[in-house]
């Protein structure tokens, strides 16, 4: 199930389902430590005894953001009992504490007492061993603890006298994701004040009138160290600030990096801009606070592999801090640029993908084929570090900064610059940027040329200019290259793979939306006319029929749905129909907007009300499938919200 409302601060990120379950909590770093891991954590009522559970059938539940905030916006009605529950949750800027506030409202008139009723499922530490939970019933502390080692959580009521009841136990089964059904005995709560091992806890509090208001809950949530730190923070947010304040300044605080791009996107329809703005906002929840750039919290996809998304890799980071960069945001792609900077292979690649602290990720890539050894690399990874820091350098300048990071910079430079077949000129096998495919691909040809000439304007800018005369070189034979390797006469347009063999040049010709890649970062102006013919055979081949939007290449297995189906060449993905959407602006025109227009929008109904985009999409039913959010989709719909706004002026 998709992740609707994620609040993150670099430091803590909790993600809510679209059943209003609490489902990861990251802490503390984002992608690290995920004390959760997908287990469901459920919102409900009590009334009469009996709860009553917002994931059930009976509940209608409206999941969405406020407008340019990080502060949620979700009402559930229950018409059979007559009660609509609002509800709204932010997470602090800057600290470990997010707010949750509950209204309650009778549809019958009557006054019935309503308790809002918190589940919590830990598995601290990423395992359910030896877990604690407890009650707290001191005086201005009444709600749950649950802890292990320097793990520390807290659900505390924020009234001081607040009506609260805390039950924790762990005698239940699991099922087999380590999940389980929540506490449903409220007879006696305080009758398990105390458990340990695989625990959970249950907390309830009363829905307090004060005069003629709404009847409101509200409860804070705060992670630490060890206790001590953890009621510091809640102490912070809760007595010196209150609960109205704290919302007041998420609200302000969302707004304002919201709105950090407006100027640029003069002139992009108002759905669309508000896309771009929700765009950024995901971005940052998806960031740890030292500049890793997460491609995806979503612990449902361990159900495909058991490894799941949140990890950084250099390339979706590249590309979406260039996104964040050209939307205004200098801070977000500078740190992420600093943070990766340290990161590069003594000869000076990057690696497949990261963890949050920079140690090196899981992979699946060989380090020997053919019983030879290989680098387990994509080397387009490398090569848009250099591209999209080179464009930050064009739009902020910041050469002292650029300069901090020069050795890093020209490890890079003179990796791409050697990593290259002395007979085609082209780069050197790696893997393709769907990490399934061992060659020579287009999308990594164009890559490099971006590293090529993005490394050629930061020598100039460092004053090394045989440098960048060398850098310019190698892009100039490159682009001859790929006309000479990977050009297919007989398809009249060019091919996504290619091999140097024995006995000649071998060619992938299946259609891959990857061969955006040769327009994309430069290489080739979208008008040529190689890359109009290349591009009406992605968009001709890879559409998928049934539902819209483009496939990533023909008989895509990952996730597949279909097979065997022309109308049906794979799932569309989200990064793949914005680069055609991009492709068609670029081009100019009426026709061409309109287009480009309608495959937005055909992205943005793909996603949550709340505005989160997946990855891919079923393509019959519309579900998302693989991850939702993907970092990579929101920076490519910010990019394209920003071409919109380039040809509208």
């Amino acid at each position: 199930m998709p992740r609707d409302l994620p609040l993150g601060n670099g430091r803590l990120l909790a993600l809510f389902d679209g059943a209003y379950r609490l489902r990861e909590w990251h802490y503390p770093a984002i992608g690290a430590e995920n004390h959760l891991l997908g287990r469901a954590c459920r919102t409900g009522i009590i009334l009469d005894g009996a709860a009553f559970w917002f994931d059930a059938p009976d509940w209608n539940l409206d999941l969405r953001f406020e407008p340019d905030t990080t502060v949620t916006s979700v009402t559930a009605i229950h018409d059979g009992l007559g009660i609509r529950v609002e509800c709204n949750d932010a997470i602090d800027p800057a600290r470990p504490v997010v707010v949750r506030e509950f209204r309650v409202h009778d549809l019958r008139g009557a006054d019935r007492s309503v308790r809002i009723v918190l589940h919590h499922d830990f598995a601290l530490l990423e395992n359910d061993l030896g877990d604690t939970a407890r009650a707290l019933a001191e005086e201005g502390f009444r709600g749950v603890h649950h802890y292990k080692r320097r793990r520390h959580f807290l659900a505390v009521a924020d009234a001081p006298d607040a009506d609260v009841r805390a039950s924790v136990n762990a005698r239940r089964a699991h099922d087999g994701r380590g999940a389980r059904a929540p506490i449903d005995d409220f007879a006696e709560p305080e009758s398990n004040a105390v458990a340990h091992g695989s625990v959970d806890s249950v907390m309830t509090i009363r829905a307090a009138k004060v005069g003629n208001s709404t009847p409101t809950a509200r409860v804070f949530l705060a992670m630490g160290t060890d206790l001590a730190s953890a009621r510091e923070e809640i102490r912070r947010a809760r007595i010196d600030e209150g609960a109205e304040a704290f919302l007041r300044r998420c609200r302000a605080h969302g707004v304002a990096a919201a709105t950090v791009g407006d100027a640029r996107l003069v002139g992009v329809p108002a759905d669309i801009a508000a896309a771009a703005r929700r765009a950024l906002l995901v971005i940052r929840t998806q960031t740890d606070a030292e500049g890793g750039i997460l491609a995806a919290n979503d612990s449902d996809i361990l159900d495909f592999g058991r490894d799941h998304y949140s990890y950084v890799w250099p390339r979706d980071g590249a590309l979406v801090a260039h996104a964040l960069g050209e939307a205004g945001d200098a801070d977000g792609a500078r740190r992420f640029f600093e943070w990766s900077a340290p990161l590069l292979e003594p000869d000076g690649c990057f690696l497949q993908k990261y963890n949050a602290d920079g140690s090196t990720a899981s992979t699946w890539h060989p380090s020997v084929r053919d019983g030879r050894p290989v680098l387990p690399i994509q080397e387009d990874e490398t090569a848009l570090w250099v591209w999209a820091l080179a464009k930050y350098a064009e739009r902020f300048g910041d050469a002292p900064w650029i300069a901090a990071i020069d050795p890093a910079v020209e490890a890079a430079c003179d990796f791409l610059t050697r990593h290259r077949d002395p007979v085609t000129h082209l780069p050197l096998p790696s893997w393709d940027p769907w990490e399934e495919r061992w060659g020579t691909h287009a999308w990594t040809v164009g890559a490099v040329w971006g590293g090529f000439t993005g490394g050629a304007a930061l020598a100039r800018l460092r004053g090394r200019d045989a440098d960048a005369a060398r850098m310019t070189e190698a892009a100039t034979s490159m682009k001859a290259a790929m006309k000479e390797w990977l050009w297919h006469n007989d398809l009249g347009r060019f091919v996504r793979l290619g091999h140097r063999q024995a006995d000649g040049y071998w060619h992938d010709v299946t259609v891959d939306a990857a061969l955006a890649g040769l327009w994309l970062f430069g290489m080739h102006a979208p008008t040529d006319p190689e890359i109009i013919a290349t591009m009406n055979a992605v968009e001709k081949t890879l559409h998928v029929k049934t539902s819209g939007g483009l496939a990533r290449y023909e008989d895509d297995y990952y996730h597949q749905v279909v097979k065997g189906d022309p109308d049906i060449p794979g799932n569309p993905w989200l990064i793949t129909t914005l680069w055609s959407a991009r492709w068609r602006l670029a081009l100019g025109g009426p026709e061409h907007r309109r287009h480009a227009l309608d495959a937005v929008r055909w992205c943005l109904d793909r996603g949550t009300t709340s505005g989160m985009l997946p990855e891919q999409i079923h393509p019959s039913t519309r579900a998302p499938l693989s991850v939702s959010p993907l970092t990579w989709s929101h920076a490519e719909l910010l990019l394209t919200a920003l071409a919109v706004a380039a040809e509208s002026r």
